[in-house]
C-alpha cells in the first residue's frame, strides 16, 4: 500500500479538494439563491376579486362601493399581485379550495348601503366591512403577503369611503361627535376568513413539504442502497468488516440483469419507506392529513420515481452517479419543490426547474392531502400524473442505459476478465 506521501502527490487526491469547494458554491447557489430574497422576485401571486355589492343612491349620491373598489384594486401598482375577477363568491371559493388563490378580497352585498347609512347617522351607525377570504394552506409566505397585501387594501378603500362619506354629510349639513368623526375617518373594517385552516399538527403549514424531502430522500438512500447491495453480490465492490474483507459474488455480470435486480430492490425499498414515513408521520407523529394511506401511496410513489431517476445517475456514471443524483433531486429539487415559497417569489432558473421536477409535484400532492381534502384539483391529480411520468421515463432510460452498456463489446470482454480474476483475500 502507497504512503500518504505517495497519495497526496496524486491530482487526483486534489481534485477531490477542489471538487468539495465547487459542490460549496452550487448548493450556496441553490440554496440561498432560491430563497435568500423571495420579495425582490416577487411577481404575479393570484388573489380574487369578488364584487357583491349594490349601488345605492343616499342624499343626491351615488354609491356603488363594489364597481369603486374593484376599480381601484385593478388599478393599483401592486407589482406582486395579480388580481382575478370573479362573478360570484362560490367560484373564487371554489379556487380557494383547490389552492389556485392565495385569498381573495370580497366586497359583500350591502357595503354601498352601509356605507349611506355611516354618512346618514353622522358616523353612529356600525362601519361597512370587506370580506378577507384567506388560504392558510398556501404556505407560510403566501398567508403573510396576503394579509401585508390586504392591509394596505383596507387602509386605501377606507381613504376612498371616507371621500364619499364627506359628501354625504356636506348634503345632510350634519354636525357630528367626536366618536362619529372617529367612525367617519376608519369607516371601514376587515372581515377575515380562513377558507383553507391550518388547524392541527402542520408544521405552520411546512408539513407537506417535510413530508416530500424525507420520500426524496429515502427513494435516494433506497437507489444507493440496492446498488451497493448488487454490487457486492456481483464481487465488483467489497465489504470490510472490522478490518476483515468479506467477499460475495453471485455470478451477475450483465449489465441489464444487474439493473434489473437493483430497480427491484430500489423500488421495493423504496416503496416500503414511503409506507413507513406515512406511519411514522401520521400515526405516530399525528401529522394533520385527509388519509394516513395517502400519504402511504404517494410516498411510496415519489421515493420509488427518485429511486429510479437515481438508478440511472447510478448506472451511466457509476459511484459519480450518487454525486449526481443527490444535486438533481435534492439540491435543486428543495428550492423548486414551492415548499416554502410560491414559484412566483423564485428567480428565473428555479422557476423553471420547478416546472418539471418531481419534488415539486411530491409537495404539490402532500399539500392537497394535508389541507386540501386530496382533491384531484387541488394538486393530487397533477402530482400523481406527473410522478408516473417520471416513473415510466426513468424505467426506460434505466433499461435502455443497461442494455446498451451491455452491448459494448469492450464491457462484455472486460465483465468476462473481471469475472476469471482472482479477487484479494484481504487487506494490503
Amino acid at each position: 500500500m502507497e504512503g500518504i506521501g505517495a497519495v497526496l502527490r496524486k491530482p487526483l487526491a486534489w481534485s477531490a479538494v477542489v471538487l468539495c469547494g465547487l459542490l460549496g458554491m452550487v448548493m450556496t447557489l441553490s440554496y440561498l439563491g432560491g430563497f435568500l430574497d423571495p420579495v425582490g422576485h416577487l411577481k404575479g401571486v393570484r388573489i380574487g376579486v369578488i364584487d357583491e355589492d349594490h349601488p345605492v343612491d343616499v342624499a343626491g349620491q351615488h354609491i356603488d362601493a363594489g364597481r369603486q373598489i374593484t376599480r381601484q384594486l385593478l388599478g393599483s401598482v401592486h407589482r406582486e399581485v395579480t388580481w382575478v375577477v370573479y362573478q360570484s363568491r362560490a367560484a373564487a371559493l371554489r379556487d380557494l379550495r383547490d389552492d389556485h388563490l392565495i385569498g381573495a378580497i370580497a366586497v359583500p352585498a350591502g357595503m354601498s348601503r352601509a356605507i349611506g347609512r355611516l354618512g346618514t347617522t353622522g358616523g353612529t351607525a356600525p362601519p361597512a366591512a370587506l370580506d378577507l377570504l384567506a388560504n392558510d394552506g398556501a404556505g407560510l409566505f403566501q398567508t403573510q403577503l396576503f394579509a401585508t397585501v390586504t392591509e394596505q387594501v383596507v387602509r386605501e378603500v377606507a381613504t376612498t369611503v371616507n371621500r364619499e362619506l364627506v359628501g354625504v354629510l356636506e348634503s345632510f349639513h350634519l354636525k357630528i361627535s367626536p366618536p362619529g368623526a372617529a367612525a367617519i375617518g376608519n369607516p371601514v373594517v376587515a372581515h377575515r376568513v380562513a377558507v383553507v385552516a391550518i388547524t392541527g399538527k402542520t408544521g405552520r403549514g411546512l408539513a407537506p413539504f417535510y413530508t416530500a424531502v424525507m420520500a426524496t430522500l429515502t427513494g435516494f438512500l433506497s437507489a444507493s442502497l440496492a446498488s451497493i447491495a448488487v454490487d457486492l453480490l456481483r464481487g465488483t465492490e467489497h465489504l470490510e468488516l472490522l478490518g476483515q474483507d468479506i467477499h460475495l459474488e453471485s455470478g451477475i455480470e450483465r449489465p441489464l440483469v444487474t439493473w434489473a435486480a437493483k430497480a427491484v430492490i430500489a423500488v421495493s425499498g423504496a416503496s416500503l419507506g414511503g409506507v413507513a414515513i406515512a406511519i411514522t408521520a401520521v400515526g405516530i407523529l399525528g401529522m394533520r392529513s385527509s388519509g394516513g394511506w395517502k400519504v402511504g401511496l404517494l410516498a411510496a410513489l415519489g421515493a420509488s420515481t427518485i429511486a429510479l431517476v437515481t438508478l440511472v445517475f447510478l448506472t451511466l456514471f457509476g459511484i459519480g452517479g450518487e454525486l449526481l443524483g443527490v444535486m438533481f433531486t435534492t439540491i435543486f429539487g428543495v428550492p423548486s419543490s414551492l415548499g416554502v415559497y410560491p414559484v412566483e417569489a423564485l428567480p428565473g432558473f428555479f422557476r423553471f426547474v420547478s416546472s418539471w421536477h418531481p419534488m415539486h409535484y411530491l409537495t404539490d400532492g402532500m399539500r392537497a392531502i394535508a389541507f386540501y381534502d386530496g382533491r384531484s384539483a387541488a394538486g393530487l391529480g397533477r402530482a400523481v400524473a406527473v410522478l408516473v411520468a417520471w416513473f415510466v421515463g426513468a424505467l426506460v432510460v434505466g433499461a435502455a442505459s443497461a442494455w446498451a452498456i451491455g452491448r459494448r463489446p469492450s464491457l462484455r470482454a472486460g465483465a468476462t476478465t473481471r469475472a476469471r480474476a482472482p479477487r484479494p483475500s484481504g487487506i494490503t
